[in-house]
């Protein structure tokens, strides 16, 4: 058996069985009760070692501990050093680095202390979530979502059980996840939780040049060394819920002020439309350019950018065949291909269907009766 599980937001755990089908995924979420619950998902874990003898299991992280990062760290600094882009650095940083260095990583003994672990890299995990359940034997793979390990995005060529890295690119350098979630701040929304709102309202608005140039000039702006600012790092100061945390409050703040000064000649529907079609050019252009020729062969996706269907459909309509779209397309899903991917590199794993993705707890009569009278309510069939 493997364990896959993973810490960030949207923090999950699954249990594979040695063919490599879903016996149990769950998201931390599912028990706290808060959406993207972050932090280590101890509830989950506590559901888990109740209902399932996980000795033995192969235990995998999705995503790389600190210091194991740290080169792709340094090489992330002097890309962003060498291209004038806003460097990534923020206090929570220094505090890891500093826990790790120190072997003081808080929580790293709270969910299955007992197992030895090993860690993928968080888009590798992406891209073994999407391939190995879609059931084709050879496909392209694109994973895009805010940042994971240093990248937002990475592609690979996927053939006979194996995935074979074709490139990457740093967050810094296509920040297409971010900038869609500070314009879903900007307009009212949480930045972490409503993004698919966005993509519903951009359907009732239009193009508007004067809007394009003044939105494509400000995410510039953030992102530069020189007038940047590290919204990323602000709305994503802590895990978890984000009440009380005064660097999200001081960037929904600012990016709601700017709605008023920036922005305040547009409409809410040109807004979402101008960054949705910003997203949807720059995803299209990066595969075009990482994939040459699109003739009709399968293409897999995951990353939480992929949530947004607009853009799904629009890299169908790029020419490829058949598209598979890992249903725990963000964060939650890394937990899925971590031990896939440990199991194809260890023992081999053929691609095969994902059936369903009825996973999660269950729940028999006399539980949900219990729960309704614990509410003072009159339970009835």
């Amino acid at each position: 058996m493997y364990l896959g599980f993973h810490r960030s937001h949207e923090a999950s755990i699954a249990l594979l069985g040695d063919d490599g089908q879903p016996r149990f995924a769950a998201s931390e979420e599912r028990f706290s009760r808060i959406k993207m619950q972050g932090g280590w998902p101890t509830l989950t874990a506590d559901y888990v070692e109740a209902h399932y003898d996980t000795t033995g299991a192969r235990a995998v992280h999705g995503g790389l501990p600190t210091l194991a990062r740290f080169p792709r760290e340094a090489r992330l600094a002097l890309y962003n050093a060498t291209h004038g882009k806003l460097q990534d650095v923020h206090p929570k940083r220094f505090r890891k680095l500093a826990d790790a260095l120190l072997g003081r990583t808080p929580g790293t003994g709270t969910v299955f202390p007992q197992l030895e672990r090993r860690h993928v890299d968080h888009h590798t995990c992406h891209a073994a979530s999407a391939y190995y359940p879609s059931g084709f034997d050879e496909a392209e793979v694109v994973t895009v979502d805010g940042v994971g390990d240093t990248y937002s995005s990475r592609v690979f060529h996927a053939r006979g059980g194996k995935l074979t890295p074709i490139t990457q690119r740093f967050h810094t350098a296509f920040p297409v996840g971010h900038n869609y979630e500070y314009i879903t701040a900007l307009l009212g929304f949480h930045p972490h939780r409503h993004a698919g709102k966005v993509t519903g309202l951009s359907g009732h608005g239009s193009r508007d040049d004067r809007l394009l140039r003044v939105l494509e000039g400000w995410l510039e702006k953030v992102w530069s060394a020189r007038e940047g600012r590290p919204y990323f790092f602000m709305l994503h100061s802590q895990h978890g819920s984000t009440e009380g945390d005064p660097s999200f409050d001081a960037a929904i703040r600012e990016l709601r002020e700017l709605r008023q000064t920036l922005f305040g000649d547009w409409s809410n529907m040109d807004l979402a439309w101008a960054i949705q079609y910003l997203l949807e050019r720059d995803v299209t252009r990066m595969i075009e350019a990482a994939i040459p020729r699109i003739d009709g062969q399968p293409i897999c996706l995951a990353g939480g950018v992929f949530a947004n269907v607009k853009l799904n459909k629009l890299v169908k309509e790029m020419g490829f065949g058949q598209i598979f779209v890992q249903p725990a397309m963000g964060d939650g899903g890394l937990a899925y291909g971590a031990p896939l991917y440990a199991m194809a590199e260890s023992d081999g794993l053929a691609p095969y269907r994902l059936e369903n993705v009825y996973l999660g707890p269950e729940y028999d009569e006399d539980s949900m009766r219990q729960a309704i009278l614990a509410e003072g309510l009159v339970p009835r069939r």
